[in-house]
C-alpha cells in the first residue's frame, strides 16, 4: 500500500509539472510539495504527506528542505528513521538542532550509543548548552564510562552554576568514588550531604570512604548522625561501623602504652634538651661564622664585578669613541702624507672635538703644530697630552720641550723639576732639555742643564759622554 501511494503521489506529482507548472523552476517545485505536504498533515493525513515527500525526495534527492520535512513529519508519526533523517539533514545543512534531535530520537528509540554520539557532536558545536552536557553525563553514568560523565557534568556547572545542585553533588561524588578519587568524591559529597534534599547514598558514600581512609577524626559523629536522619538504612554502613569500633579498642590501648612510655620519656628529654640547647649553640656560632665568611666573600666578589663592570664599560667607550674619530685620524694621516699640515691638524681636532680625553690625539696635534711653528698652540695641546696620561713620560719630555720657546728659564726649569719628580729615575729629561737649549743657542741654560744631568745621573748612565762633549764645546767657544 505504501509503494503505491509513493508511484501515486510521484505520478501526480508529474504530471503537475508537466501540464500545469511547464514554467515552473526546481525550486517553486520543492516548495509547492512542500506546502502540499505540510496541508496533508494539517489535515490529519500524515501517512499521505510522508508519501507525498518521499516521492519527492526521488525526485529531488539530498534536497536539504526535502529532508526536514521528511524528518519532521517521521518524528510526528513516532518512525525510527526520523533519527535518520535528521542526521541526513544536518549533513546537507549544518544546523546543531538537527543533531540534537536525533539525539533525543534515538535515545527515545533506546539506542543510547548512538544517542551519545550526537550528543557529543552537538555539544561540539554548542558547547555552552548546559541541559545537553547534564543529559550527556547522564547517559555516560548509565553505561559506566565515569570519567567521560565526570567531565560532562563538569562542563554543564561550568556553563551554568545552578547545574550544581544536591543531586549533581551526589552523583559527582559517586562518580569519584567508582574512580578511586576519594577527596574529590568527599568534596561533592559532602555538598550533597548538607542539602534538604540530600538521600542517605550521599552520606552513607561519604561515611565509607571516611572509614576506607581511617580518617576517624569526623567518623563517629557522621555515623551518629546518619543513624539518627536515615535510622531504616543503617545496615548499608555495617562495615563503617565495625571499622571505627576497632579503632577505638586500638586507641585505648594506645593510650595506656602511652602513659607507660612518658615516663621514660620524661627522663630522656631534660639530658636531650641540654644536648639540644648545647648543639644549638654551637650550630648558631658556625652559622654566624659561615655568614661573616660568605658576606666577606659576596663583597668582594661585588667589589670585583664592579670593577670588571667598570673596566668593560670603559673599554666599550674607548671603542666608540675609536670608531667615531677613526676617519678623522684616518684623513689626519692621509693629509700629513700629502704633506698638508694644516689639513692634518685640521682633522686632528675634529678627532679631539669626539674624545677630548685621548692623550695620544693631543700629542699628535702638538707634534704638527710644532712642525708650523705654531709654538703656543703646541704647547697647549703638549700639555694637555701630559696631563691626560700622567704616567707617559714621553708625552711630559714633549712638553718640556715646547716651553723654551715661550717660557722664560725660571719657568721652564720649575716644570723640568716636577717632570723629574714625576719620573726620577729619567736623568734623561735633564739630557734632552739642555739639548733643546743649545740647539737655541741658550748657552747659560744648556750649561746648567748639562751639569745638573752629570752631577744627578750615575757614573754608567747613557749619554754622560756626550754631555761632557757639549760642555767643552759650549766651553771653548
Amino acid at each position: 500500500m505504501k509503494r503505491f501511494l509513493i508511484i501515486f503521489n510521484l505520478l501526480c506529482i508529474s504530471l503537475f509539472f508537466v501540464f500545469g507548472c511547464k514554467q515552473t523552476t526546481p525550486e517553486e517545485k520543492i516548495n509547492k510539495g512542500i506546502e502540499q505536504a505540510k496541508q496533508e498533515q494539517r489535515e490529519g493525513n500524515n501517512a499521505r504527506a510522508l508519501a507525498t515527500l518521499e516521492a519527492l525526495d526521488l525526485k529531488f534527492p539530498n534536497n536539504p528542505l526535502i529532508i526536514e520535512q521528511l524528518a519532521i513529519i517521521s518524528e510526528a508519526m513516532g518512525k525510527a528513521a526520523a533519527a535518520d533523517y535528521y542526521e541526513k539533514a544536518f549533513s546537507l545543512n549544518p544546523n546543531a538542532e538537527f543533531l540534537l534531535k536525533a539525539a533525543q530520537l534515538s535515545l527515545k528509540n533506546g539506542n543510547q550509543d548512538r544517542a551519545i554520539g550526537f550528543f557529543e557532536k552537538y555539544l561540539e558545536k554548542n558547547p555552552k548548552n548546559a541541559d545537553v552536557w547534564t543529559t550527556l553525563a547522564d547517559n555516560y553514568y548509565h553505561k559506566k564510562e565515569y570519567a567521560k560523565s565526570v567531565n560532562a557534568y563538569i562542563a554543564a556547572i561550568k556553563e551554568n552554576k545552578n547545574k550544581y545542585n544536591a543531586a549533581t553533588a551526589e552523583r559527582l561524588g559517586e562518580l569519584y568514588y567508582n574512580l578511586k578519587r576519594y577527596d574529590d568524591a568527599k568534596a561533592h559529597l559532602k555538598n550533597a550531604a548538607i542539602s534538604q534534599n540530600a538521600t542517605y547514598r550521599a552520606q552513607a558514600l561519604l561515611i565509607m570512604i571516611l572509614a576506607n581512609e581511617k580518617d576517624f577524626s569526623e567518623l563517629e559523629q557522621m555515623i551518629a548522625n546518619y543513624d539518627k536522619r536515615y535510622p531504616q538504612n543503617t545496615a548499608v554502613i555495617a562495615p563503617a561501623r565495625a571499622a571505627l569500633t576497632e579503632y577505638k579498642a586500638k586507641q585505648s590501648q594506645e593510650q595506656e602504652k602511652a602513659k607507660q612510655a612518658a615516663a621514660i620519656e620524661a627522663a630522656k628529654a631534660a639530658e636531650e634538651k641540654r644536648r639540644t640547647e648545647e648543639a644549638a649553640r654551637l650550630a648558631e656560632q658556625t652559622r654566624l661564622a659561615e655568614e661573616k665568611r660568605k658576606a666577606d666573600e659576596a663583597a668582594k666578589t661585588d667589589e670585583a664585578n664592579r670593577i670588571a663592570a667598570e673596566k668593560q664599560a670603559a673599554k666599550e667607550a674607548e671603542e666608540s669613541k675609536f670608531n667615531a674619530i677613526k676617519p678623522y685620524i684616518e684623513d689626519a694621516r692621509k693629509a700629513k702624507d700629502a704633506g698638508d699640515l694644516h689639513a692634518t691638524s685640521h682633522y686632528l681636532r675634529k678627532a679631539i672635538s669626539v674624545d677630548s680625553e685621548n692623550a695620544t690625539l693631543w700629542y699628535d696635534l702638538s707634534r704638527v703644530l710644532i712642525d708650523q711653528s705654531r709654538w703656543s698652540e703646541a704647547q697647549v695641546a703638549a700639555g694637555e697630552a701630559s696631563r691626560l696620561a700622567p704616567e707617559n713620560y714621553e708625552y711630559a719630555l714633549h712638553f718640556l720641550q715646547t716651553l723654551p720657546e715661550t717660557y722664560q728659564f725660571n719657568k721652564v726649569s720649575d716644570e723640568i723639576t716636577r717632570v723629574y719628580l714625576r719620573f726620577p729615575e729619567k736623568y734623561q729629561t735633564l739630557y734632552w732639555m739642555a739639548e733643546r737649549y743649545r740647539a737655541q743657542d741658550s748657552v747659560p741654560e744648556a750649561t746648567y742643564l748639562y751639569r745638573e744631568f752629570l752631577r744627578r745621573s750615575p757614573t754608567t748612565f747613557p749619554y754622560r759622554d756626550e754631555a761632557r762633549a757639549a760642555l767643552s764645546q759650549m766651553t771653548a767657544k
